[in-house]
């Protein structure tokens, strides 16, 4: 590197800093200004500045520094959680602006499909993949205002709405709610499961999340709500007889944590719940014996990169830890159907009614590509989310849909319902 080059390099960094800045607080909801993003932002610069053959120190940087992130026990995080925040400040307030596309998680189909969505038998499995590939590439090609199940009857997107309302009544009935209880919702999302409760039983929850866009619309909507990590919550904000955190214990833990950790949150959680209380999850876990190749691997990195976070091990990977600190679990069921049809209806079928949003594009890319100088997992956010024209390709979808395993259909990952009491 020449020494007449130095004084350019600090214009240059200048500049980024300007840019970063630019972008952070008049482009995002969030906010917040992210020094993984300018470090990042910075080495970039080297071969721009420097020329082509210094290409090799900011992906030797980033790979260096991923590396520290996830690697077990002794993780460095430069700030922990920026990819969640982002992901929902922004990454899901762009895309859940169309009313169909709110509350992006699993559903309840029982009854709605002629899918067994409890049989999970490998002629079940065969079964309901070849129909949601079918119907992933059929309307994802060609958009129409109505899909097939596996029966072949018609369905609009009225199937959006029966599933939410479905899947609420399911989790209400199961964890018993009754007028006059207390409740508090941890990552709340779209305010959907509040104004459920609220409408069907006069209770108007508390509500907890990380992103401070989702606070204020359920503040909005007259609903108590705090900006708060889940770590933090404490007595300050009320005791409860009943706790729900629907689709984001995955959030719990950073990759490189310990999952002992798992009974410190739980402990947490437990000095806010009344006597015979109730905490009722619905989360993702790994597979135990699952074999990755290579490609699943990247999909896994995107994941965990775009989301922060990590899943437990096994459908006992969260509660021998919460037994641990005096949880019992009551109940326990695996619901993996119900998120594999959601996801292909999501990056199909309902994501083809706004066509702009269908598939990878170069205005989209672009767009995730500048909001990456401000979030520095912005894209690897985009890429688990966006629809591709080759399903396997989509890491958020390819979790949930059974793959091929020696003889075997086999999930990635599965949904656990899980309810706890004190």
């Amino acid at each position: 590197m020449k020494k007449k080059h130095i004084p350019v390099f600090a214009i240059a960094i200048v500049l980024v800093l300007i840019v970063q800045i630019i972008i952070t607080y008049g482009c995002t909801h969030t906010k917040i200004f992210s020094f993984r993003a300018l470090i990042r932002n910075i080495s970039i610069l080297i071969p721009i500045v420097y020329g082509i053959q210094y290409v090799w120190i900011p992906i030797l940087l980033e790979v260096v520094l991923e590396y520290l992130k996830y690697l077990r026990n002794t993780s460095c995080y430069f700030e922990k959680y920026i990819a969640t925040t982002y992901l929902y400040n922004d990454f899901f307030s762009y895309v859940t602006k169309y009313p169909l596309l709110t509350n992006y998680s699993e559903a309840n189909y029982d009854g709605l499909l002629g899918i067994d969505m409890t049989d999970y038998s490998q002629e079940n499995l065969k079964r309901v993949r070849d129909w949601g590939q079918k119907t992933y590439y059929e309307t994802l090609k060609n958009p129409s205002p109505y899909f097939t199940d596996v029966k072949g009857e018609k369905h609009d997107t009225q199937i959006k709405y029966q599933s939410d309302k479905q899947k609420f009544e399911y989790i209400c009935k199961k964890c018993n709610i009754q007028p006059g209880m207390k409740i508090l919702e941890i990552g709340f999302g779209q305010s959907d499961f509040l104004i459920y409760i609220r409408d069907h039983y006069g209770i108007s929850p508390v509500g907890v999340s990380i992103a401070n866009e989702q606070v204020k619309k359920a503040r909005e909507l007259g609903f108590e709500a705090h900006c708060l990590s889940s770590w933090d919550i404490t007595e300050e904000i009320g005791t409860f007889d009943l706790v729900l955190q629907c689709g984001n214990v995955e959030y719990v833990l950073l990759f490189g944590d310990s999952k002992e950790k798992y009974k410190d949150y739980c402990a947490n959680l437990k000095r806010v719940l009344n006597p015979g209380g109730k905490y009722f999850i619905t989360c993702c876990h790994m597979t135990k014996g699952y074999k990755r190749s290579f490609s699943d691997l990247v999909k896994t990195y995107l994941l965990c990169a775009g989301n922060d976070g990590c899943y437990p091990n096994g459908k006992d990977g969260f509660t021998k830890y919460a037994e641990q600190v005096g949880f019992k679990v009551v109940y326990q069921e695996d619901r993996t159907f119900d998120y594999y049809v959601a996801c292909i209806l999501y990056f199909s079928f309902l994501r083809c009614m706004n066509q702009k949003d269908a598939v990878i594009d170069a205005m989209d890319l672009s767009r995730a590509l500048l909001l990456t100088i401000a979030a520095p997992y912005f894209i690897h956010s985009y890429f688990c989310y966006q629809p591709s024209e080759h399903l396997p390709l989509v890491p958020f979808g390819w979790e949930f849909e059974p793959q091929p395993q020696k003889e075997n259909l086999n999930f990635p990952v599965t949904l656990q319902y899980i309810l706890f009491e004190v």
